[in-house]
């Protein structure tokens, strides 16, 4: 049996200048994540678990090495959470 982190999922933020290389992980406290979507401007990401943790927002932070928890829902009373429309 798998084990889930209790941190959650990471969400792997890279640069690729000089080269590919990984600038930051951030645990989002979303287990089995499933979506993902950057806003049009870059300012936030929304991201959702399909086994648990509900759906995150997160603003991206430091020039965009950084994501900073700003909202969740935890989907209590919903059976699925990893369906969503960014406006």
């Amino acid at each position: 049996m798998t084990q889930l982190d209790p941190l959650g999922d990471t969400i792997a933020v890279f640069a690729t200048s000089p080269h590919l290389h990984v600038v930051n992980q951030v645990h989002t406290g979303l287990q089995q994540i499933r979506g993902i979507m950057l806003s049009n401007d870059g300012k936030y990401m929304a991201a959702a678990g399909l086994a648990g943790g509900g759906m995150a927002v997160f603003e991206v932070t430091e020039g965009g090495a950084n994501l900073e928890l700003k909202a969740r829902n935890t989907g209590l009373g919903s059976v699925q959470l990893t369906s969503f429309v960014w406006l």
